[in-house]
């Protein structure tokens, strides 16, 4: 069975993922990580744009959140994206691969003019190019958009959609499912989301 291919569309989706390693509030003892998870089941590749994104966010980083033994107070949401994001940038070559999309080989020199944002514009011109398999993406705003644009066989997933089909795999049970939604929601600010709340309602 081969493994499925997935191309990132923006920051959001892996530091999504990467919240539960660094919430303070998760239980790495008796729980799973979703981002190490994701990177050990899924062919990952990340556009160069959205790479550089992350790594200007991960500067951010307050390092008393990144496993050094301290017991740091509850941080704000800013804090937590920005220790995520350090926490992706670290396992390049561990896991993803970054990739320039418009190297010719996509069938793109530069970026088309579809009226989405650079990353995103990188990621599905990439994802066609490799014919991923799908395309994660945390812009819930522009899904109908990006759509449009990818190929018919690319499924477009959130975060919470892959931790899903983690659950639906076997990779994850339940209530491991559930355990990371939550703190993937308060780190995000997303109890009022629609589509996150319908994904976690109705399918973990």
């Amino acid at each position: 069975m081969s493994v499925p291919s997935i191309t990132v569309g923006d920051t959001g989706g892996l530091i999504s993922l990467a919240i539960p390693v660094v919430a303070p509030e998760y239980h790495h003892g008796d729980n799973v990580e979703p981002f190490g998870l994701f990177l050990t089941n899924y062919d990952v590749t990340i556009p160069q744009t959205i790479f550089d994104e992350l790594y200007g966010l991960a500067s951010e980083a307050d390092e008393t959140l990144l496993g050094n033994g301290e017991s740091p107070p509850k941080p704000d949401s800013d804090r937590l994206v920005a220790a995520a994001a350090a926490v992706v940038t670290k396992a390049e070559g561990n896991g993803y691969e970054v990739r320039e999309p418009y190297a010719g080989e996509e069938g793109h020199d530069d970026p088309p003019d579809w009226d989405l944002d650079g990353g995103e514009t990188a990621a599905i011109v990439q994802a066609n190019g490799i014919e991923a398999d799908a395309m994660v993406s945390d812009d819930f705003k522009s899904k109908t958009a990006i759509l449009r644009r990818l190929n018919e066989t690319t499924e477009w997933l959130s975060s919470f959609d892959v931790l899903v089909e983690m659950s639906e795999g076997g990779l994850v049970s339940k209530r491991e499912g559930q355990a990371v939604a939550e703190v993937i929601v308060n780190a995000r600010n997303w109890e009022e989301q629609p589509y996150v709340q319908k994904t976690i309602l109705r399918r973990l």
